[in-house]
């Protein structure tokens, strides 16, 4: 018994230090933002699922993004406008932009001033991490709920380099599923005699109470002051240090999961950001929807310079079965896709990866706008945009006429359902 005490002082001197930070933690968030004690407070709040994939919940909020009734970014939708859907993730959403500085918000401003009018209306449907994958299948409700006259598509390239894995790993599961279990390796050997002679010399009690905070990996994924310690030192350790941590961090990730580490993607992945690209612009034109793409955009130039490997480690941590070296070309190659189905599709597309300067006034990390690369972002959808934007106003119904007599009478006319 007497053996007992002290593994027993130490771990309730550990839950005692967890619950005292955690309750800390807790209270700053409440203070600072009015989160409820309970309950997650983080960007899951923001989501929800449908029978297509993610979905942005309605009028949720978490810090400082909200979310409308209607279930995406900015104002509720308008009746008698010009509507112009934008289609995205996270840089579309906007992350790091000033409220209403986000690239859509910037959009409909712009083409407002220029026609001189405020019927032009621009909804942000850009869904953070949300797989573009999921997109193709969602095209007819989109199209059924807003009616939009214009559709702008900036695509989230990095996401493939799961989706393209996942893909691969089901296709290999399946040609498995009859293949005898393999042998045991020396290291799961080691492995198990280590727990063996753990299990035997550690008293029972410690033993079973280190299984199972083993097992809920302490908890720490639900804790909130897990967030406060992460961002806390990214600002304190030097940015050689982070970067470092964030490689291993990256590393163990792989292995954990059985994923490969590759230096550059196979070209089926490429094929398969191929298909979804292709499938959303020819759903839309079928529906005599114009669409304009954009080329992906990312705070690097050519290379990396020394001073933003940090940014791109950061990039990596994300997506860790892609070595560092394979993400701008990544993205090239990317890029270069969007290029060929905007010609095979005959669709308008704006090369936003060459339009964007590199660095750090126009992005706040890796592939993220500042206010300034948000504006930028929504001058080259604004210039494309205008011609279309011009004839769609053209053929608008004049007041107390009905719009069955217009040229385009099922969009841009009737308000989201």
């Amino acid at each position: 018994m007497a053996r007992l005490i002290l593994p027993a002082r130490i771990l309730l001197c550990v839950v005692l230090a967890l619950i005292t930070l955690e309750g800390l933690a807790r209270l700053d968030d409440h203070v600072r933002e009015g989160a409820p004690w309970f309950g997650p407070f983080d960007t899951s709040l923001l989501f929800s699922r449908d029978e297509f994939g993610a979905a942005l919940r309605p009028n949720s909020h978490f810090s400082r993004w909200k979310i409308n009734g209607s279930g995406y970014r900015g104002p509720e939708p308008r009746t008698g406008t010009i509507r112009i859907i934008c289609l995205g993730s996270s840089e579309t959403f906007g992350i790091a932009e000033d409220e209403n500085r986000e690239y859509p918000r910037q959009l409909e401003d712009q083409l407002n001033q220029r026609f001189g009018t405020r019927s032009i209306e621009v909804i942000n449907l850009g869904v953070p991490g949300g797989l573009f994958h999921e997109l193709p299948a969602r095209i007819p409700q989109i199209v059924a709920r807003y009616h939009p006259d214009l559709v702008t598509i900036y695509p989230s390239p990095a996401q493939y380099i799961l989706l393209g894995i996942l893909a691969q790993q089901a296709m290999f599961n399946r040609s498995q599923a009859s293949t005898p279990p393999p042998k045991s390796t020396l290291r799961s050997r080691i492995q198990g005699t280590l727990y063996r002679w753990v299990k035997r010399w550690m008293p029972a009690e410690t033993f079973a109470a280190w299984r199972y905070l083993r097992g809920l990996r302490f908890g720490l994924d639900s804790l909130r002051i897990t967030g406060k310690i992460d961002g806390l030192a990214a600002r304190v350790f030097p940015p050689g240090v982070v970067a470092q941590w964030r490689d291993w961090s990256a590393d163990l990730e792989v292995r954990r999961q059985g994923w490969p580490l590759m230096d550059r993607l196979p070209e089926e992945t490429f094929d398969l950001f191929r298909h979804d690209l292709t499938g959303i612009v020819e759903s839309l034109e079928e529906r005599k929807i114009p669409v304009v793409l954009a080329t992906h955009a990312v705070r690097f130039g050519e290379s990396v310079a020394p001073d933003e490997r940090n940014e791109l480690v950061e990039w990596r941590s994300i997506y860790p079965p892609l070595k560092e070296g394979g993400f701008l070309d990544m993205n090239r190659r990317f890029d270069q896709v969007i290029d060929e189905v905007a010609h095979d599709e005959g669709a308008k597309v704006v090369d936003g990866a060459r339009a964007v300067p590199p660095g750090p006034r126009y992005f706040s990390d890796f592939v993220h706008f500042t206010n300034q690369g948000a504006e930028k972002m929504a001058s080259l959808f604004a210039e494309a945009l205008a011609p279309l934007v011009e004839e769609s106003l053209r053929n608008r119904p004049e007041p107390g006429r009905s719009p069955e007599n217009a040229k385009n009478p099922a969009r841009g006319l009737s308000p989201a359902n």
